[in-house]
């Protein structure tokens, strides 16, 4: 019996011994199949970064980057027609500074493309601005006189004047086009 007793912790051992490779195996079964899994997705990983970042994405970021240039070359010259001269500017502050002196109600100023343009002989850069008033019809003619006075290096170029009440003169409005001249060349010989 003695013989019994020692094979009893070899059976033990045994059983445990095959329990724990057959355990193993299934954990290194487990881990095989992950691992096939992560590998199929990093090769498909990779086609995809591959056809991403081949000579077709080279030619649309190509295309994109031209575009993308246009875009703002365009946004550019854009900005360089837009961009009001000082002197406009300037023009802008001396018209409500004349139209608070005249007892009107300046509400609108609109600045036109700017051209160029002579004035006695001397190449001139011409911002065209449209100006509209609201006051008696005293105070519009008293404005459109200070205009011609008050600014030296502008024309009134045309006046339209539209009265409501036509008897006192009261809720009378003006659009004034105005030629705001600004230095931009070299004196024109006047003897040509």
């Amino acid at each position: 019996m003695k013989m019994k007793r020692t094979r009893w912790p070899l059976v033990i051992a045994g059983a445990v011994l095959v329990t724990t490779v057959i355990s193993l195996s299934l954990v290194q079964a487990n881990q095989d199949t992950a691992r096939a899994r992560l590998e199929e997705e990093l090769r498909i990983a990779e086609e995809e970064l591959a056809r991403l970042g081949g000579p077709a994405a080279t030619q649309e970021q190509a295309a994109l980057a031209n575009r993308l240039q246009a875009v703002l070359s365009g946004v550019s010259s854009l900005a360089t027609g837009l961009a009001a001269p000082a002197d406009t500017i300037d023009i802008n502050e001396e018209l409500f500074i004349i139209a608070r002196r005249s007892s009107v109600v300046l509400r609108e100023v609109t600045a036109l493309p700017l051209t160029s343009g002579e004035l006695a002989g001397v190449e001139c850069a011409v911002q065209p601005l449209t100006v509209s008033v609201e006051g008696s019809l005293d105070n519009l003619l008293g404005f459109v006189s200070r205009l011609n006075i008050d600014l030296q290096n502008a024309l009134v170029r045309s006046v339209d004047i539209s009265v409501a009440d036509a008897a006192t003169g009261e809720g009378a409005s003006a659009s004034v086009e105005l030629l705001v001249y600004s230095y931009q060349g070299q004196i024109i010989n006047q003897a040509d």
